[in-house]
């Protein structure tokens, strides 16, 4: 059975923020002492960098890269469980591509839910928000 860090809280997903889901989705959420533990590490991390990092030097954009890093499937599968059963969908590759992540889920060999949904979290809008503090390109003209 799932841990469920927001069972009893929370009826159903549709009354969950972004902040919410996102807070799920980066905690492990397979058992209560996985969610404790990396809770601890991550507020520890978070007052370390708030403290003693300068945040402006870390290049936001190329740490999108390990989003496999810091996003749990648990999290995810939370909410989105039903997706691996569907037989019907407007699009049926997403039918074949949730089978094989299932297959790899249950052989043991799993991919990564945000390995496909690379846009997953933060609206999809993470760069954007990303790009107005710290800008990607130099529009400047020489």
């Amino acid at each position: 059975m799932t841990f469920n860090a927001l069972a009893g809280i929370v009826p159903s997903r549709i009354f969950l923020s972004n902040r919410q889901v996102g807070a799920i989705a980066k905690l492990p959420q397979d058992s209560v002492f996985g969610y404790m533990l990396d809770k601890t590490k991550h507020g520890i991390n978070d007052v370390f960098v708030e403290n003693f990092t300068n945040t402006d030097n870390i290049d936001w954009i190329a740490r999108r890269d390990e989003r496999e890093r810091f996003v749990f499937d648990s999290g995810c599968l939370n909410c989105h469980q039903k997706l691996l059963d569907k037989t019907d969908a407007n699009n049926p590759k997403s039918l074949q591509t949730h089978a094989h992540y299932k297959a790899q889920l249950e052989q043991g060999d799993p991919i990564q839910y945000v390995s496909c949904h690379v846009t997953v979290g933060h609206n999809g809008m993470l760069r954007s928000e990303l790009n107005k503090r710290y800008p990607e390109y130099n529009l400047d003209s020489e």
